[in-house]
């Protein structure tokens, strides 16, 4: 177990949550403790960086020179969570704006296409399937890049191909490199991170990374689950094979309820893996649920990425923040598999909504469409694999699609085919020209 560098909260049970990090979780608490904590943590030298309260609930966020905790405390549950580690190893994000921000910059947001289709026979490592992954690039107002995500392993292009787009989207500055001001990583599944990975990896000598964030969650807390995920952030090799090719950037750990800034872009982060532990410990099965949910705002629009969340994210979601999750753009979790619940969405309302999958599947689970086997020459049903994992899904994207997106491919935009860019302040769309190949297209 790690060592506190923080107060200890009364009666609270602590647990290690990653990163050298250490949660404080308290049940049946009330106000008057959390306040006492935090002249507790005054008095010992930490200073308030952050504070708000939303929906009823209180968030809160304190540093010393060494040391950081985060803290909050939700009135309808009587629940308290002190997320803390030292600063040596990670940074605080940037809770107030920046000076000279031109808050006013339009904003664009890139879905990009990943090679859904592409499969190599004479590489053992091809999927029949195709690459998965999300990827999503946002411009900034002086030149630089937020990005989301990457693509898996699987693809033969993929690299290249958001390699090409980020040079598309970012301009270089006066050193020659493109900046990238924020990667968030959503969770460390591998069609997430593996060509973030590989594109700082080639191109770290023409890139300025300033930050990674991304809220990874202890592996022994996942004892027992059905999919533990992969080990990135928390593997030296991987962060020194990172700094090596790019040189220094913040490492920045998200937490519920924190609100900062990535230039004229405002980030609120509505669910992260420390939600779920102990409190919902015994409803989780699905590593995407530790997928670190975060909502973008430009200039008074706001689009949500939910990552891979899942039921357990969906409920605490829900749970905390209720009719304010509504927001103008919304990503389909999970790319249509399992994913989040039908009140999630319901509550989300999104006048537009990115799919980052290819077409054929989301055909496939639209219509619940079948086949006849050459094996056993039955009609077997596509997604009936994916049933028998996640249940009824397909009736939760088929809702999303019919209901929220009125059966329109033009509010239900796939990333497939073409990049699409979304004007984040007026809500237009571009089918791109540009960086489009892939390999199998068939439609």
């Amino acid at each position: 177990m790690n060592t506190l560098h923080v107060p200890v909260f009364p009666k609270a049970t602590v647990l290690n949550v990653g990163q050298q990090h250490t949660m404080q979780y308290a049940y049946k608490t009330e106000w008057t403790a959390v306040r006492s904590y935090c002249n507790a943590l005054k008095e010992q030298g930490f200073h308030c960086c952050f504070e708000q309260e939303s929906c009823g609930s209180y968030y809160t966020t304190y540093a010393s020179d060494a040391a950081y905790a985060h803290l909050y405390y939700v009135p309808d549950t009587r629940t308290a969570r002190i997320i803390s580690g030292t600063l040596d190893h990670v940074a605080l994000p940037q809770f107030p704006p920046e000076t000279g921000v031109d808050f006013s910059y339009p904003s664009h947001l890139t879905q990009a296409i990943l090679d859904y289709y592409y499969y190599d026979e004479n590489n053992p490592n091809s999927r029949k399937d195709g690459n998965f992954g999300a990827c999503y690039i946002v411009t900034l107002d002086n030149g630089s890049l937020l990005i989301y995500d990457g693509g898996g392993r699987w693809g033969k292009h993929d690299v290249a191909r958001i390699w090409n787009l980020i040079q598309e989207r970012g301009k270089r500055n006066a050193d020659g490199k493109i900046v990238i001001a924020g990667w968030i990583i959503t969770h460390e599944h591998v069609d997430h991170f593996w060509c973030m990975h590989h594109v700082l990896m080639q191109h770290g000598s023409e890139i300025l990374l300033k930050a990674l964030y991304c809220t990874p969650i202890s592996r022994e807390l996942l004892v027992g689950r059905s999919d533990p995920g992969e080990r990135y952030i928390e593997s030296p090799d991987a962060l020194q094979k990172l700094h090596s090719a790019v040189g220094d950037f913040r490492l920045i750990r998200m937490h519920t309820g924190q609100i900062f800034w990535i230039r004229n872009v405002k980030v609120e982060v509505l669910c992260t893996p420390e939600d779920i532990f102990p409190e919902h410990a015994n409803r989780y099965y699905d590593f995407n649920d530790t997928s670190a949910v975060t909502r973008l705002t430009v200039n008074g629009k706001t689009f949500l990425n939910l990552g891979d969340a899942y039921h357990v994210s969906s409920h605490v979601l829900v749970s905390l923040w209720g009719n304010a999750l509504k927001s103008d753009y919304c990503t389909l979790a999970h790319h249509g598999w399992g994913g989040c619940t039908r009140s999630l969405y319901d509550h989300v309302l999104p006048e537009l909504v990115f799919v980052p999958f290819s077409r054929r599947w989301i055909d496939r689970i639209l219509t619940d469409a079948t086949y006849v086997s050459s094996t056993s020459g039955k009609e077997k049903r596509w997604i009936q694999w994916a049933i028998d994992r996640y249940g009824d899904f397909h009736t939760i994207t088929q809702h999303v699609f019919h209901d929220l997106a009125k059966g329109s491919f033009d509010r239900f935009l796939l990333a497939d085919g073409c990049n699409k860019t979304l004007n984040l302040t007026t809500g237009d769309v571009k089918n791109e020209t540009t960086c489009n190949e892939q390999e199998g297209f068939p439609y």
